[in-house]
């Protein structure tokens, strides 16, 4: 990752700090422990670099973490606007009775590599020691955008699969319908995150679904619809600066919160000014304020909020004068004159005052939309209160207390009014990122494939409306509604382009709404549409006239791996077309093969065009139902391709097997290895005694797995790469191998179910993605002293199989071991026994050879 800078940034003095004993025993540790994780190494002076202080922050854990003070550097970086869901935007999307789940990144910004050349500005001095950070660092006013946006297309990737995901920084929430719905969010996010780089952290991860999630400190719960405090996020009061940050982060889940802070904001903001903004002096508290702090001490553990509302069940409209004030409720109205100690109120408070009395008068146990024509009582009542004015928070406070104990909820919308400076400040606004908008002919494209004529525009101003009625999100010279979330959306065939922070929102109140959009628009994902090649795809279906369902159904054939190879080049396509000016549905056999041709001339071999060849003929139809693959002279092109750039084996050669056992073996007995090179030995003989793939080893799973005296059988239940229509790899024998337990798979294997028997237990849904097993195959290569930079860990396949021929093992006992088709039709046709086993008799050649 890059630094990005407004400035080139310099240095004109060292930091200078003092530390305690104590202080300088933890960063001796947490320096050992960063340089053991290579997050940090030691370096030299270069020019341009930038040297920082340390400091160290205590963890929830109790531990310590040192942080590098990277104040002066932020001022160089770039401040760019960015968004990123939040606790609001996460609730939104919560459903009543879904079930939840959590993943926590562990090290997260330490799995995001720093460019080389800018480690220089991320550097410190300890011991007489330079260092400087190989990753992203905690404090870099960047971090959290870098990050975010690095995490977005994995997300789409959930997306795309149907599942509703989110992630606050290294916090991922996830969500399903239904139980399964939710496991299988949490399978997907595992593996997509373990295929990143990133570790799932299992103690503070939540992989079993519930409908009671704990995350970012609250305690989210489905079946209630509630959201809670955990005691952790409880407020201590100490510092008042401190305790009113920590009061605001509870409002989510606290009701009535912010109707109990605002005199504790007042008095800070009086004692801040009275010293120069000191920080470090004592506030004296008022009255009011004591009694909030009391009032946060008594409820605070026992309060919780709804996560979402029903919408409003009536309209309340009032209005104020200076000389009474009046309120319309259904096809009743009231009103009255002020008494004469009201009447020398300011009109702001009036205002507050009609919608009281308005209240008072008609309304109980429901859930009223106020309409009120002055923004500043629009603004106090949603906001429960206000600091800017005593006399209206006051107020404010009153009216919320005495609609709660009656079961009324309000919320405060403006109506139509005039204010000339309002008006004279919005003139003046020069703001233009609010009037983004779809062009004429690509919006009138899309609804008519659509078949379907929106009547309003729900989100859209005076210069971007796209229909002649539309609504504005404040008040517009020619909208027909302010607000759009305060209208019914279930009677209108709208279209809407919604800001990218409402979407949540937006798709809480369709399903609220029960609205209803395009006839013959597909479901859309949680954030984002599919991918163009996906899209594609699925447009082809639609031009055949097969329904959703099907749809479905036949996109689930593409497996995912296969979809991310399609994705690419249909895009591709798309622009290949778009460039040609060919109508991509409707191309002929020769536009194809001049696609193909051009992938050619780019650099691409013959496994990459075959691959393009297959994704263009899911979407490229020719006469006669025929498709593109299949034509003769697209044959003859691929056969042409392979002639002038061939697809060679990736290996000419391979690894002797003895060298890596006899590896395996010095390393002894099971029961003499930590967790780690346990996992790694296993891992590597089930490699090698199985003659199976990576994805395969992957599947292996403790439930349906039989042991027997000498022996273990593992029956995999789940798809594999090979797995077809009456086609499924057979049980996988492993045979125990007294003669030298040090490669026994089998005594290997009980030491590691045994040693993980109560991380499974409390973790049994977090799987090891075929990456991380390669991974760990590799490692063992590597100790071996095999090339790694040659032979990958998916290399064990070949070379056990080539060892075992060597063994003298037939072919067809070869080809069984390794699920290939022709040892499987010999199986399923003759019905003949295989008595040899494979991980058995390469152990036996292995121990003659080796005495």
């Amino acid at each position: 990752m890059a630094i990005e800078f407004d400035s080139p940034p310099c240095q004109h003095y060292l930091p200078q700090s003092v530390r305690s004993d104590f202080d300088a025993q933890v960063i001796d540790l947490e320096t050992a422990k960063l340089l053991s994780k290579r997050v940090i190494e030691p370096t030299e002076h270069s020019h341009g670099e930038i040297i920082s202080d340390i400091f160290l922050r205590n963890k929830k854990d109790g531990n310590d973490r040192m942080i590098l003070n990277l104040k002066k550097l932020n001022q160089y970086t770039k401040k760019m606007h960015f968004k990123m869901d939040t606790l609001n935007t996460i609730i939104k999307l919560i459903e009543k009775d879904c079930y939840m789940a959590s993943i926590d990144l562990k090290d997260a910004y330490y799995s995001v590599s720093i460019r080389p050349s800018d480690r220089k500005y991320l550097r410190f001095m300890w011991r007489g020691t330079l260092f400087q950070f190989t990753c992203l660092p905690n404090g870099f006013s960047c971090a959290p955008r870098k990050f975010t946006k690095l995490l977005k297309p994995a997300l789409s990737t959930l997306h795309l699969r149907g599942h509703v995901s989110s992630e606050y920084l290294d916090d991922m929430s996830l969500q399903g319908k239904t139980y399964q719905e939710c496991v299988g969010n949490v399978i997907d996010s595992v593996r997509v995150v373990d295929s990143l780089g990133f570790v799932a952290h299992p103690a503070k991860s939540t992989f079993t679904s519930s409908q009671r999630l704990e995350f970012l400190g609250f305690i989210l719960n489905s079946v209630e619809m509630t959201i809670r405090l955990t005691p952790e996020k409880v407020p201590a009061y100490k510092q008042p600066g401190r305790v009113i940050g920590k009061i605001v982060a509870c409002f989510p889940a606290v009701c009535c919160g912010p109707l109990y802070y605002r005199s504790l904001e007042r008095d800070k903001l009086s004692a801040l000014h009275a010293n120069q903004w000191n920080f470090d002096k004592e506030v004296t508290l008022s009255p009011q304020a004591v009694e909030e702090l009391k009032w946060w001490a008594n409820n605070v553990i026992d309060s919780y909020n709804v996560l979402t509302r029903e919408g409003p069940n009536h309209t309340l409209t009032t209005d104020a004068s200076m000389d009474g004030w009046g309120a319309v409720f259904g096809t009743r109205s009231t009103g009255g004159l002020w008494a004469a100690q009201e009447a020398r109120n300011h009109i702001n408070y009036l205002e507050l005052l009609a919608v009281f009395l308005g209240l008072q008068a008609v309304c109980h146990n429901t859930h009223i939309r106020l309409m009120i024509d002055n923004t500043t009582a629009v603004a106090v009542i949603n906001h429960m209160g206000t600091c800017h004015s005593d006399i209206l928070n006051t107020l404010s406070k009153q009216l919320w207390l005495w609609c709660l104990p009656r079961n009324i909820w309000i919320s405060a919308a403006h109506i139509a009014g005039k204010s000339n400076q309002l008006a004279d400040l919005e003139s003046r606004q020069n703001n233009t990122d609010t009037e983004w908008t779809l062009t004429k002919n690509s919006l009138s494209r899309a609804l008519t494939q659509l078949n379907f004529p929106p009547e309003i525009d729900l989100f859209a101003s005076r210069l971007n409306a796209q229909f002649t009625r539309y609504v504005a999100y404040r008040p517009d010279p020619g909208a027909v509604a302010i607000d759009a979330f305060s209208l019914d959306w279930s009677t209108l065939n709208f279209y809407a382009f919604p800001p990218f922070s409402v979407i949540p929102a937006v798709l809480k109140k369709i399903r609220d709404d029960k609205a209803t959009g395009p006839s013959q628009c597909d479901p859309p994902t949680t954030q984002a549409t599919l991918p163009p090649g996906l899209s594609l795809i699925r447009q082809t279906l639609t031009g055949h006239g097969i329904s959703t369902k099907a749809k479905d159904i036949i996109m689930a054939s593409w497996r995912t791996g296969t979809t991310k190879q399609y994705e690419v080049y249909l895009k591709r396509w798309e622009q290949f077309c778009q460039s040609q000016g060919i109508n991509r549905f409707d191309a002929s056999v020769e536009n194809g093969i001049d696609f193909l041709a051009t992938l050619f001339t780019s650099g691409l071999g013959y496994s990459a065009i075959n691959t393009a060849r297959s994704a263009l003929s899911s979407v490229l139809i020719l006469p006669n139902n025929r498709t593109f693959g299949a034509h003769p002279l697209v044959a003859r092109f691929l056969k042409g391709v392979f002639e002038l750039k061939p697809s060679l084996p990736r290996y000419s050669s391979i690894w002797d097997v003895s060298i890596v056992l006899q590896h395996l073996r010095s390393l002894g007995p099971p029961t003499q290895l930590d967790l780690k090179s346990l996992t790694k030995k296993r891992t590597m003989l089930l490699c090698l005694l199985t003659g199976q793939r990576c994805q395969t080893i992957t599947k292996l799973d403790t439930a349906p797995m039989q042991e027997l005296p000498g022996t273990i059988v593992f029956t995999i239940g789940d798809k594999l790469k090979t797995t077809r229509p009456g086609k499924h790899l057979a049980p996988i024998e492993l045979l125990a191998y007294p003669r030298d337990e040090s490669i026994c798979v089998v005594s290997h294997l009980k030491q590691y179910i045994a040693c993980t028997k109560s991380i499974r237990a409390t973790h049994d849904t977090q799987l090891v993605s075929n990456s991380t097993v390669g991974k760990w195959a590799k490692s063992v290569l590597k100790d071996s002293g095999i090339d790694t930079g040659t032979f990958s860990g998916n290399s064990a396949r070949p070379a056990s199989t080539s060892y075992g021929a060597l063994t003298g093992l037939t072919l067809a006992e070869i080809l069984k071991a390794g699920g290939w088709t022709n040892a499987q039709t010999f199986a399923k046709h003759y019905h003949k026994p295989i008595e040899v086993n494979f991980g058995a008799s390469i152990l036996s050649h292995f121990q003659n050879i080796s005495e």
